[in-house]
């Protein structure tokens, strides 16, 4: 969308590190560079504070997602 590359790599060298998956990197890529940083960071919190979840990657991009489809079905507010 418009984040500068250098950004969005760091991002996903964050998601990368919390999720400990290495396999995703063109996804996070996209949610990297789709969502505020704040909400990135919100999620990777919620994801390291919880106990016992198998596939953290797969956790985040799901949060990801709903935190997207959220925005999209409230028509007054922008995903950025």
């Amino acid at each position: 969308m418009g984040k500068p590359r250098g950004k969005v790599d760091y991002l996903v060298w964050e998601i990368e590190k919390i999720t400990r998956d290495t396999h995703s990197k063109r996804m996070f890529a996209i949610i990297a560079d789709a969502l505020p940083d704040g909400i990135i960071f919100q999620i990777l919190s919620e994801i390291k504070e919880g106990e016992g979840i198998r596939n953290r990657g797969a956790v985040f991009v799901a949060a990801a997602k709903k935190w997207i489809g959220e925005r999209k079905s409230t028509p007054d507010q922008k995903v950025r």
